[in-house]
């Protein structure tokens, strides 16, 4: 993280959030952005409302499992990969 806030002036993530409303697919993998990220899932809402399709890959299920349209519920440890159809 240090390396990013010299070159981007903040270590956090590189794109901004509001980019995501504009999506065609969101693949959210280990984390309940609904509750954990709720002013940056709006974006996500915003984005499926356009018809974006909404993947979590998360063991649980969440609030934002509960809004997708596949749930992928991995089990911890799992070894995966994704790929375009």
């Amino acid at each position: 993280m240090p390396g990013l806030g010299t070159s981007f002036g903040r270590g956090g993530a590189t794109t901004a959030q509001q980019d995501l409303r504009n999506a065609d697919a969101i693949l959210i993998m280990g984390s309940s952005m609904a509750e954990n990220h709720p002013v940056g899932f709006r974006f996500v809402v915003k984005a499926r409302e356009r018809g974006a399709k909404i993947i979590p890959v998360d063991p649980r299920f969440t609030r934002t499992s509960a809004m997708a349209d596949l749930w992928v519920p991995l089990r911890a440890g799992t070894e995966f990969s994704f790929s375009a159809a």
